[in-house]
């Protein structure tokens, strides 16, 4: 896959971010902390899931340790809980915008949350990080109607893509 594609799926990404945060400051408090069940208990701790991946998979490409949860934990507002989550998946795109076409397809060897050896592409990373994105933004909406919320922007790559 070619830089160009790459740095696409991670502006989809953003683009999608953009819209599922919208959705999520317009349901409000009351809806992002409903407990639920889900792969995480509410809408807030599944973006702040969303946003400690994409900085673990951040770390690991510079070869870096991740050293937890932003300091201070994350925000209580959710408006800057949301904010937190979209300069992370700009930081993500200038990352891999920066790489040259050739370091994209080799691979790195990092160790996952449980001390696991692995080795992936970095094209396959970018790959993984965005379709995450789009597994978790696919469980919010679910909790979001939930919790009463209806109305949503479509979020599929096609829709961006056609825009």
């Amino acid at each position: 896959m070619n830089k160009e594609m790459l740095t696409n799926l991670l502006a989809y990404n953003i683009w999608a971010n953009e819209r599922i945060t919208k959705a999520v400051l317009q349901a409000g408090n009351t809806a992002a902390d409903m407990e639920q069940k889900s792969s995480f208990s509410s809408v807030r701790k599944t973006l702040e899931h969303i946003y400690n991946s994409g900085k673990v998979w951040q770390t690991r490409l510079k070869n870096e340790l991740y050293s937890g949860h932003p300091e201070g934990g994350f925000p209580e507002k959710l408006t800057d809980l949301c904010k937190l989550l979209m300069d992370d998946g700009v930081a993500f795109r200038d990352l891999i915008q920066s790489m040259p076409q050739e370091v994209l397809q080799q691979k790195i060897t990092y160790k996952n949350t449980k001390g696991i050896e692995f080795s992936n592409s970095i094209q396959d990373i970018v790959v993984h990080f965005v379709n995450h994105g789009s597994y978790h933004r696919g469980q919010l909406v679910t909790m979001l109607r939930n919790a009463g919320h209806t109305s949503f922007e479509q979020m599929d790559y096609i829709a961006y893509v056609r825009k």
